[in-house]
């Protein structure tokens, strides 16, 4: 696919502005390289990256993640708002779950279905992704068990 251009009029050239290589904007040069669309390639989080977004949002400095982003540079609003919420904030929980979390998670996935944010009320200092990614950590566990006792009582007959 052509990447799209604007040719700059010849009047440029009688007042001195641009010079004949500036006569096309690249529009890809005025995007972030890092954030642009390019498909499903994800870059992680380096831990340089961590440590700046970490030192922005306690130290304060900005109101909303639009301007986190625009410190980091590198980084959309979402990147940025998703690693805090989900890896770097220091109240997130990362201890062993509990027995009774574990019946609690599967109780309120029964009751409110993949509502993550909804759920997540229900537990202390849990983020969205802990409560998905063990959710299903403890459905893989539940459908192992029954598939192993399924081919037990198969072989049994």
């Amino acid at each position: 696919m052509e990447k799209p251009s604007i040719t700059l009029p010849p009047i440029s050239n009688l007042i001195g502005v641009a010079k004949p290589e500036h006569h096309t904007l690249d529009f890809d040069a005025l995007l972030k390289p890092e954030i642009k669309n390019e498909g499903p390639k994800k870059i992680k989080f380096d831990r340089n990256e961590d440590m700046m977004l970490y030192n922005i949002v306690t130290s304060r400095l900005c109101s909303n993640w639009n301007e986190v982003a625009a410190l980091m540079r590198t980084r959309s609003a979402r990147q940025c708002r998703e690693r805090w919420n989900n890896y770097l904030n220091p109240f997130l929980r990362n201890d062993p779950w509990s027995p009774q979390e574990d019946e609690l998670l599967l109780s309120k996935f029964k009751e409110f279905g993949q509502k993550w944010r909804k759920i997540s009320k229900f537990f202390v200092n849990r983020s969205d992704n802990a409560l998905r990614n063990r959710y299903y950590v403890l459905e893989r566990r539940i459908n192992k068990y029954h598939t192993s006792s399924q081919n037990s009582e198969e072989s049994s007959n």
